[in-house]
């Protein structure tokens, strides 16, 4: 049995196994061969990017269109893709992210901002609606690592108390190293 770190050891963790991991935009369904591809170079890891739609970085809406859109985006094309990927032993990250439709130079999805309280709080209940959809679908799915918010650095600076309630509330935790890789978010 291995020894427990100590809280003072400068490594409490061992060094993460290296990754081979892509991100794995898909337009139209795939015949096998493009997951046999990844298989064959090493990849042990894809990240699947579904986006909800807002209009610009400061219009409090956000946009849900889980049966719309690429086929990889879609709720059934995340799903089969998971299914195929994890039978030839590769991960999932499932990794929602807000696409802006109208773009204003010098603003991204990371400047995503608003000047009122009922702006936020509008816009926060349609990240609820549009995050714990795909939440569900990745724990309907066993998806191996779900991530929140992640290109969102000024709401999340913003309002760092909506996001530790989000988080708090549905059980989902911060990732850490570990020996056999990540581990997925769980409820």
């Amino acid at each position: 049995m291995a020894a427990t770190p100590s809280p003072t050891d400068p490594h409490p963790f061992p060094p993460p196994l290296p990754l081979r991991d892509v991100n794995f935009d898909v337009s139209r369904r795939l015949d096998d061969s493009a997951l046999d591809a990844l298989v064959a170079n090493g990849v042990s890891w894809i990240a699947l990017i579904p986006f909800g739609r807002q209009p610009r970085f400061d219009i409090a809406e956000i946009q849900l269109r889980p049966t719309s859109g690429r086929w990889g985006e879609t709720d059934v094309g995340l799903s089969e893709i998971t299914s195929r990927a994890r039978a030839r032993g590769i991960r999932t990250l499932l990794k929602p992210h807000i696409w802006l439709l109208e773009e204003v130079p010098g603003e991204w999805r990371g400047t995503i901002s608003f000047d009122t309280e009922t702006e936020w709080q509008d816009w926060e209940a349609d990240y609820c609606l549009f995050i714990l959809h795909y939440a569900e679908l990745a724990q309907r799915n066993d998806v191996d690592m779900f991530s929140v918010g992640v290109e969102l650095h000024r709401a999340v600076s913003d309002r760092p108390d909506f996001w530790r309630e989000l988080i708090e509330r549905y059980g989902w935790f911060m990732m850490v190293p570990s020996p056999t890789g990540p581990t997925g978010i769980e409820n």
